[in-house]
Order: C-alpha cells, then structure tokens, then sequence
C-alpha cells in the first residue's frame, strides 16, 4: 500500500496544485441570486458525456480547460442562453461572471419581450392559466393576474437575438 501511495501521491498532489483556469458566478440579472446554469462548450467534441453546470446555491462554477479560444453557452430553465468567448492560458486564471437574462415576460417566444408580448397577455387578463392562456400565466399559479403582470414587467424590453450574440463572442 506504501508503494502505490508513493507512486500515486505525486499525481494527485500535481492536480490539486493545478490552477483552476476559468471560474465564475452566474447569477438572474434581475435579481442576483445564483442561477443553476449548463455550461457547453461550442465545437468541442465531448466524447463520454461530461457535462459542467454551476451550482443552484452560490452559481459557482469552474473549468479545466487546456490553452485555446472556446466559446461557451451557458443555458437554464426560464432564462435566455448567453455566450461568451474565453481565450485560455495555461496556468493563468480568469474570472468570467455571466448574468443570465430572464426569458419569463417573452410569452409569444420571439426572444424578446415588449408590446406583442403585452398583447397577448391583455387577452388572457383574469382568465385562467390553461390552454390558450397558458404562456400568460408567467408565476404557473393557474392564474393571469397581477403578479404575472409584475414578472412581465421586470422583464419588459429585454432581448436576446441568439445570432448577433454568437457573433460578437467569436
């Protein structure tokens, strides 16, 4: 046992002395609060199935990534996705917060929230959450009413257009 510790200790301690080369927070750019996010990296081929997300309590997350320029999606439930570009130097660490935009308001799904998604809401005003209505009820209480008005309207006027995005991380 004390042969193959010695054998094995000189590894283990070289990946835990290894520097954690990206990490951040993803947070609700309304809020603040950590948003449990996937993290994928575009055009890297992942051949067992790893995944990365960051965490649901703190929005913590870290990768170990060699030298090169990625482009990451970082993606959750209710919000809309958001890339960034990363260069990656070895044995340099970086600091890459994301802010994930909440997709909750954009009810007829055009990635952005304004007058049509108002209208559409209007038309379901005090009637219940199902069936045509149901992309209206924004708070899922079986209702159209106040406080999904109010989640429409933290919302109101953000957009993401997915292309001009991916563009602008490359």
């Amino acid at each position: 046992a004390r042969f193959e510790a010695a054998r094995v200790f000189p590894s283990l301690l070289a990946l835990l002395q290894r520097p954690i080369c990206l990490g951040g927070h993803v947070t609700d750019a309304l809020t603040g609060t950590a948003v449990a996010a996937t993290i994928t990296y575009l055009d890297v081929n992942v051949e067992n199935g790893q995944t990365n997300g960051s965490d649901e309590r703190w929005g913590r997350y870290h990768a170990f990534m060699p030298s090169g320029t990625y482009v990451l999606e970082f993606a959750a439930d209710g919000y809309f996705p958001q890339y960034r570009a990363v260069e990656v130097v070895s044995g340099i660490p970086q600091v890459m917060d994301v802010t994930m935009i909440p997709s909750a308001g954009d009810i007829n799904g055009d990635n952005r929230v304004d007058l049509a998604d108002f209208a559409a809401f209007a038309m379901c005003w005090h009637e219940s959450g199902n069936g045509a209505c149901s992309g209206s009820d924004l708070t899922k209480d079986g209702n159209v009413d106040l406080s999904d008005l109010r989640t429409l309207a933290d919302a109101w006027l953000l957009s993401f257009d997915s292309a001009s995005v991916i563009k602008a991380a490359l």
